[in-house]
C-alpha cells in the first residue's frame, strides 16, 4: 500500500461500489490498467485514496474473507 495520504486528481478512474451499498457507508474501488487498486470513502470522494498492489489487495480480501480482521 502506498501514497495513502495523497489525493490524485490527475488520473481519471472508473469508481465502483457494491450494489449492496444502501446507506452510503461504503467504499468505492477503482482498478488501473496495471492492476493497482484504489479505494476511497463513497461519502467523501475528496477523501484520501488508499492504493494497493494487486498482491496486497488479494491478500487483504483473503484475510477479510477468512475473518482475520476485526
Amino acid at each position: 500500500m502506498t501514497d495513502h495520504n495523497r489525493h490524485d486528481d490527475t488520473a481519471p478512474r472508473r469508481w465502483r461500489r457494491s450494489t449492496r451499498c444502501a446507506n452510503g457507508a461504503c467504499l468505492e474501488v477503482a482498478i488501473d490498467d496495471d492492476g493497482t487498486v484504489h479505494v476511497r470513502d463513497a461519502k467523501n470522494p475528496r477523501s484520501p485514496i488508499l492504493r494497493f498492489s494487486p498482491a496486497s489487495w488479494t491478500a487483504l480480501l483473503a484475510a477479510l474473507r477468512a475473518g482475520e480482521m476485526h
